[in-house]
This record gives C-alpha cells, structure tokens and sequence, in this order.
C-alpha cells in the first residue's frame, strides 16, 4: 500500500482528513510535531518506513528540505491562492496580518492590489518570534491573519481568525506528485532486479555503469552503434569510450534523462539515461539507446497501421451541414481552435454531433496526419477504463493478455483523443488523467516502464461539469486542465433553420427518387413544425429514416410525416403519463395539471396510447 506521510499541525491534517478518501489505496500518517522535533521525529519514521513520502508545508517543510535526504514533497502557495484568501477576508476585515516562515511571499506584489486590503506583512523564524507577531497583532487590532498551519493554530488559540496559505487544489497537486515519486522508487528497485534479463532480449543498445562511471554491463547492440567490443567497454568509464556522454551528470545528480537526441559516430540517437537508486542512494545508472531514425520508421509504420485499423477522423468542417448563425458562430470559433494545441472542452446535448466536431477539429489541426482515437467514458466499466486508457502488460490482472496491450493514450500519440462523456470517468481515473497531462507521461497497469505521449485531448459533455465540482463529483484541477478552450453546440431546437438543409441532406440520402424540390419543401415543413426535437439531429435522422422507408410517392407526405414524429414521441408521452398517474395515484385531475393539459385530453390520450384507467 502506498505510504504518505503528512508532518503538520491539525489544521493541515484536518484539510487532508477531508479529501484523503479521494485516495482510495493510500494510507495517510498524521505525525503532529513541534519544530524543534521535525528532523528527530522524521528520522525516525523514516527507519520504520522507508517506502514513504513525506508531505508538509510552511516552516516544517523548509526544515525537512534543508535538513533531511528523504522522499518529500512541499505543498506550495499561488497567488491564485492568496487571491482566494483576500476575497474571504474583504467582507469581514479591511487589514490582515500575513506571516510565513523566513522568506515573505514573492507574488503578493503581483496581486495585492486587486482588493482594497490593508495587509502587514511579517516574517518568523521561531515559534517566539512567531508568538510576537501574534502580540503585534492584538496591540494594532488586527483581527485576521494568514499563514500556514501552525501559524493558524497559534492564533486561534488568542482569538484571532485566521486562514490557511494553501487551497485544497494545492494539497491535492502535491498528494499526486507524493504518490508519482513513490511509484517511481518502486520501479526503480524492480529494474534494478530484472537488468539482466532486458540485456538479454532488448533491440536496444544498454550500458549500465557503478556508482563511479565504470561500465559493468555491455550489450550486443551498444557493440554495433558505439564501435567498441564488450570485453573492452567492461571496466573502462563511460566518459572514455562514449564521447560527450551525461551518464556522469546523472551519476552527479541522480535526475533521470529521458528521450534525449544524442550524436553518436555522426549518428543521431535517441537516449535514455536513469539512475540506479538504492536506499535513496544512485549506486550507478542505465542508458538504453537507439538510432533515431529506427525511431522515426518505426513511429511511421505505426501510424500506417492505425490507418488501417480506422484510428482516423471521417469528417471535416464542410461536412457539418449548417445554415444557422448560432452553428456558423460555433464552426468559425472551433476553427480558431483547432489552430492551437490546447485541450477543448464541447459541450452539447445528447445527438448534437459533439464528435463530428471533435472530428472537424483535428482535421483542421497540425496533427491532422496523427490518429484520432476516441472512447465513451460513460460506455466502459470504470474498472476497465484504467487499462482500456493507459495499457497493460501481460499477466497484470485475470483475463489480460499475455502480450500485454496498450491503451488509448499510445495508440492516440501525435494525434488527438477524444473523451467522450468526460463527467462519466470515475474520480479515481481522473486522479490518474489529470497526472497525465501534467506530465504527459503515462504507465500500463501492471508495468514498471515510463511512456511519453504526445495527445491533444478533446472532451465532451452533455453536463454541466463547473456544477459537478462544485458537487464534489469532478476533480477541480482536472476540470481547468481541460477546460482550456470551450465550445458549445446549441440544441437543434434552438437552430431549426438548419432543420432544413439536413433534412433534406437525409431524405436524398435514403431517397434518391425525391426531387430536389420536393425534399426542399419537406426539409422546410419539418423545420416549421411544433415540435422541440429532444433527441436533437439524431432524432431527426430516425424519423427521416423511418418516413423514407414508409412513403410513397402518390401519397401524402405531410401526414405520413406527422405520423412519424407521433411515432417518435409515443413512447416519451406514455412513459410522462404513467409517471404523473402513478405520482397522483391515479387522480386524473391532478396528473393532468401537472401535465399541463386538460383532464379531457388526459382521458383521450390515455386511450390512444392503451394506458388503462
């Protein structure tokens, strides 16, 4: 079970409690401690538990930083953050006190004067200094201050109101960075284990060096790309038969390397280089490295086999049939959009076309070439939609396949996925998405490898997803990573002169012996009926279909087309009745009102739709 532990006060520890069950796999520890014990009290757990990653803030944080060589992650404030915190405090106050730990705040500048606030600003470097800012605050009668989690306790207890440095986005940001480095540590040590048989089997070239540079491991293909036989690479360090190698800087700092383009003998190569950490100590470093044009083929072969599995979008801007303002306005806007690498958010109600649009959007983009991948968030079981995004190796869960698969994510690399339903993904998978795309790293389920990705994301709803948030329902940070850009797709009610001209798209479609006038006219007669289109042009598209199965030509359209439509809406009207009957039990007069209709059309309806009294 992944570990965090969390070094505060109780009023961080209060905010973790909170949303700690957003975590669900990961076990919080609370450790509560003055600050002249952080460093005792860390050392400590650390021994015990040294497969955790430690969370803290404020004076604690800078403690542990400056003192300690442990997995650690600082929460950090914005001025997002502060501007939050000014926004409570003008209804209740016109001057505050801000207290941090050694250092002042370096964006207060930027954003104090957005509100009429009066602010005395003070820095502590002990819990005396602490308690005679506390002082100065009740002899100026200053009734509110902000600072961290000690800080607040502090002044609660003398009675002045004060208010955390952080929001809860930033504890939850460094909760995720928490549990990227423990799953990081871990892949290490299991790499570590199993160098011997990747030597075995990779098509890459693989060097692998001790803790001074001295090659320990050479393989076949570091032979043939380097030039330099095994026997003689063996012992010698890496700087003495690489030339202009970084093995040494990763040594040196103990930061990963990854995807770089090296020259190597005029050639170009792409490079990985990772340390070898154990016991949070780099005892040497592995380089797996390729020819980049091998790469580049490879990448090319790739595409060429999505396009023929159907990983490319159909449709195009002109394909959007339209001759509304409101759709004109939402075609231009998506235009402008599709111009930009930024993640759009369309939102638009059940059978508006959202993925037509998503579609049009990448055809019209740079990535045009790349594969359009896309999934139905809502449509998959939220305990395989983890590994139908990010892949699996082979053998992670019952029923994989030995081969392993991968996921939408690196089918979708170069190009755009579009995720469709977006507030149906499960917050523990958007937890994982959100990471994602901060680091446009992904890993398969059951795997212990880092694939970068390179994924413009279109998502789609028919929710309001801002509502959802608020709700608690859909992650904040991931809610304003994706809603970069947004479009909305007005209803077809809303637009019914473009009614005319799919119409009558549809109807010669499915009828090639109707002249094109007379489709005109029955497009046009559509468009101008009562009727308020809920299933929007994907309504539309079944009633054309059913009408153009169904008609004749010597008979008479308008009716047949009416027919159609009642047809269509039978089921809804029925289903409306039932429900308002059964809401009245049964009392005519009542159901009808709440129908709006007369109790008289209420009986007649009834009869036509075989409802029983």
């Amino acid at each position: 079970m992944n570990q965090i532990a969390v070094v505060g006060y109780s009023k961080l520890n209060s905010q973790i409690n909170k949303i700690k069950h957003r975590y669900p796999g990961i076990q919080f520890d609370m450790l509560e401690v003055n600050l002249d014990r952080v460093v005792d009290t860390v050392k400590q757990y650390y021994t015990k538990h040294n497969n955790c990653v430690f969370i803290s803030s404020g004076a604690n944080a800078r403690i542990i930083s400056e003192n300690l060589d442990v997995p650690f992650v600082e929460i950090n404030s914005t001025g997002y953050d502060l501007l939050t915190t000014f926004g409570e405090i003008r209804l209740l106050s016109n001057h505050v006190m801000i207290a941090t730990y050694k250092e002042k705040l370096p964006y207060l500048s930027k954003v104090k004067h957005i509100f009429n606030i009066d602010y005395t600003e003070r820095v502590y470097h002990d819990q005396n200094e602490l308690k005679m800012i506390i002082d100065e605050c009740k002899e100026k009668g200053i009734h509110d201050i902000i600072g961290s989690s000690m800080v607040c306790e502090t002044a609660e207890k003398n009675n002045i109101r004060s208010y955390m440095l952080w929001s809860e986005p930033a504890i939850c940001y460094a909760i995720d960075n928490a549990i990227s480095i423990y799953d990081a540590r871990e892949s290490a040590i299991e790499n570590v284990e199993r160098l011997k048989t990747l030597l075995n089997f990779a098509h890459e070239g693989i060097i692998v060096t001790d803790r001074d540079g001295t090659i320990e491991l050479f393989n076949s293909k570091a032979e043939r790309l380097i030039g330099v036989r095994a026997h003689r690479a063996i012992g010698s360090n890496i700087t003495r038969v690489v030339k202009n190698t970084r093995i040494d800087s990763v040594l040196k700092d103990g930061r990963a390397e990854l995807n770089q383009i090296h020259s190597l003998n005029d050639v170009k190569i792409l490079t990985n280089r990772v340390p070898i950490i154990i016991d949070n100590e780099t005892v040497g470093a592995i380089a797996t490295f390729q020819q980049l044009d091998a790469v580049q083929k490879a990448e090319e072969e790739i595409r060429k086999s999505l396009s023929k599995k159907g990983f490319i979008a159909k449709i195009t801007f002109d394909d959007i049939l339209r001759q509304s303002p409101k759709m004109e306005k939402v075609i231009q806007m998506a235009k402008r959009y599709a111009k930009t690498d930024a993640s759009v958010v369309i939102r638009g109600d059940n059978g508006t076309g959202k993925e037509l649009l998503a579609q049009s959007i990448h055809n019209y983009s740079m990535r045009k070439g790349g594969p359009f991948v896309a999934i139905n968030c809502g449509a998959i079981a939220p305990s395989l939609l983890e590994s139908e995004l990010f892949g699996y190796e082979g053998g992670a869960f019952t029923g994989a396949l030995k081969s392993g698969k991968r996921g939408i994510f690196e089918i979708a690399h170069k190009g755009t996925l579009f995720l469709d339903e977006i507030g149906e993904m499960p917050l523990e998978i958007q937890t994982k998405l959100l990471r994602v795309l901060e680091q446009k790293q992904i890993m398969r389920v059951g795997g212990e490898t880092i694939v970068s990705v390179d994924v413009r994301i279109i998502a789609a709803t028919n929710k309001n997803l801002y509502d959802m948030v608020e709700r608690g329902e859909f992650r904040a940070d991931l809610y304003y990573r994706l809603n970069v850009l947004g479009l909305n797709i007005p209803s077809l009610n809303d637009r019914k002169e473009d009614i005319v001209i799919i119409g009558k798209k549809l109807l010669q479609e499915n009828r090639r012996d109707i002249s094109d006038e007379e489709a005109e006219k029955i497009g046009r007669y559509i468009s101008q009926l009562d009727y308020s289109w809920p299933g929007n042009v994907r309504e539309l598209r079944n009633i054309i279909e059913r009408f153009s199965s169904l008609y004749n030509l010597d008979e008479d359209a308008y009716q047949l087309l009416d027919q159609c439509i009642l047809l269509e809406n039978e089921p809804r009207e029925k289903s409306n009745i039932l429900e308002a009957l059964n809401k009245f039990e049964g009392r005519k007069k009542e159901a009808a009102d709440y129908l709006g209709i007369s109790r008289t059309t209420l009986w007649r309806k009834m009869k036509e739709l075989g409802i029983e009294d």
